[in-house]
């Protein structure tokens, strides 16, 4: 049997407490890893937040006041990042160039420029590439999901719109519902305005649905 994957979880406020008894609990349930140190830069919060989880497992949990202690210590495999936003670069950074896997909590970075320096330097080793992945849930969100599905119906049903009433102007006048050949000129560009609404939005929604990108 493998060895279980070692795991640590960096910034122990409310959010890295919830997935330090989240790694607890798959610990217990699978054993394909195990909870075995925290790190938090505030006051005796670390020392603290092992203590009380300690009464749920009986691995040690040790506490560390810095991330760079915590690496130069060996316990990990891995970690969680859910430090202060303006430290999420730098544990990361420390954390992946000790060689650990990182799942790090959003915001990547605290800006855009720096977020995309990094993924530009993340990118540029190969082992590092695949070092670290943002725990940018929402995609997967149910409540979410539906809510975006049932948005993107509205938008279709108002791309619809205008075809329907031509459609039902066209009825009630007495013409045929299909336009003479005279009129596909002018109308031509409103239908493929429409249809390229409709196609963006239909891909999109199934995306929502079926959880996969639609080329």
């Amino acid at each position: 049997m493998n060895k279980p994957i070692r795991m640590a979880v960096v910034g122990v406020g409310r959010i890295g407490v919830f997935h330090a008894r989240h790694v607890q609990e798959l610990a217990r349930e699978t054993g394909v890893c195990e909870l075995v140190a925290v790190s938090d830069t505030y006051g005796d919060t670390a020392s603290r937040v092992a203590a009380e989880l300690q009464a749920d497992q009986a691995t040690e949990i040790h506490a560390f006041n810095d991330v760079s202690d915590l690496v130069a210590s060996d316990l990990i495999d891995a970690a969680l990042v859910a430090s202060r936003t303006e430290d999420h670069e730098r544990d990361a950074r420390v954390l992946v160039d000790a060689g650990c896997r990182v799942l790090l909590e959003k915001p990547l970075t605290h800006s855009l420029a720096s977020a995309e320096a990094f993924v530009a330097d993340l990118n540029r080793d190969p082992r590092r590439k695949n070092a670290l992945m943002l725990a940018f849930m929402r995609r997967f969100d149910a409540p979410l999901l539906r809510t975006l599905f049932h948005r993107q119906m509205v938008i279709i049903a108002r791309a619809c719109l205008p075809i329907w009433l031509f459609t039902i102007a066209m009825r009630f006048s007495g013409c045929s519902a299909v336009p003479c050949p005279n009129m596909w000129p002018r109308l031509g560009p409103i239908f493929t305005i429409v249809l390229s609404v409709l196609l963006k939005r239909i891909t999109t929604m199934l995306f929502y649905r079926c959880g996969f990108p639609v080329a």
